[in-house]
């Protein structure tokens, strides 16, 4: 089994005036090799924050490039070196990152035929990696290979829902709504929001996608 990770960056919804730049993505891991990619990760957070470190504590990459809060003591040089140190440690062990970068400007201009939902970057971007995770599992991974999505829990309640029915919505069309040859087969779970303080992943994949 495989997880794939997704969060975002640059996310504003339907105003594509804001943040011209949306990433979204993360991070694909097995459920073999999951727990040493948390370990090593835990441990170095640990060792670079001493004594500000503590089992609750939570990586948000936006804090720490703008070293706000308790980033505020280190340096820029610090900072960075640290960036790397996470994304090597995602790269020493095997694992894939998957992304996909869209122009607001560029999506505001273009008109997307048959596509039913809100012109929202999140949406069309979740509906291509979806669709590709299936095709990469199926050509890569081999014929027994199965993933599962895992996206990072939004705050507020109305983004909740309209985000959550939206994602189902798309999962549902990709699986059963579209010609048989290109449904998921691969995706074996409908996506699931998860606490990213209770998942190590989901906050290297944040600093992925940053």
């Amino acid at each position: 089994m495989h997880f794939f990770y997704l969060d975002e960056a640059g996310d504003t919804g339907k105003d594509l005036s804001e943040q011209s730049i949306f990433v979204l993505g993360g991070l694909s891991v097995s459920d073999e090799k999951w727990k040493s990619l948390e370990d090593s990760f835990q441990s170095l957070l640990k060792k670079f924050l001493g004594d500000k470190w503590n089992n609750d504590f939570e990586l948000h990459t936006h804090e720490m490039r703008n070293r706000a809060g308790i980033w505020a003591v280190y340096s820029f040089e610090e900072l960075n070196q640290l960036t790397l140190d996470i994304i090597n440690l995602v790269i020493d062990k095997g694992h894939k990152i998957h992304f996909l970068a869209i122009d607001k400007e560029k999506m505001q201009q273009h008109q997307l035929k048959d596509w039913r939902y809100d012109l929202n970057p999140y949406f069309f971007g979740y509906e291509y990696i979806l669709n590709y995770a299936n095709l990469y599992i199926k050509n890569m991974l081999g014929s027994s290979a199965r993933g599962i999505f895992v996206i990072d829990a939004k705050q507020s309640a109305s983004d909740t829902n309209i985000y959550y029915e939206t994602i189902k919505q798309i999962t549902n069309k990709c699986r059963y709504d579209i010609p048989k040859a290109k449904r998921l087969k691969r995706i074996v779970e409908f996506t699931y929001p998860i606490d990213s303080q209770q998942n190590s992943m989901i906050q290297i994949s944040d600093l992925i996608v940053y």
